[in-house]
């Protein structure tokens, strides 16, 4: 999936805003490994401050399992096994979707 395709589909799946899809996107990029707050501030957005970050981590955490996202207090976040595994079985869902909408197509033509 491209990176734009990932974000609509993380919009879609968790049925999250725009930015939380990004912020989804670069933390399953990322595949597990920590990610500084720093890096995680929208630089597009002129109220980047630290707190937009945690609420839109919250927001997550409403949308995905509760384990999904593991943080180090003032520090940043990753996504945990569990996230990977929900992603990864999203993806799974997702193709497997485009699949049999593919095969639909080209048998109705």
């Amino acid at each position: 999936m491209t990176p734009s395709t990932l974000k609509i589909a993380f919009r879609e799946w968790f049925g999250v805003p725009p930015a939380e899809a990004d912020l989804l996107a670069t933390l399953y990029n990322a595949d597990g490994q920590f990610i500084p707050i720093d890096d995680l501030l929208p630089d597009h957005d002129p109220r980047s401050v630290r707190h937009t970050v945690h609420q839109r981590i919250a927001n997550l955490r409403k949308a995905m399992d509760t384990e999904a996202i593991d943080s180090v207090p003032r520090k940043g976040y990753r996504l945990s096994e569990v996230g990977l595994a929900e992603i990864r079985g999203v993806i799974t869902s997702i193709a497997a979707e485009f699949q049999a909408a593919a095969v639909a197509l080209q048998e109705a033509a």
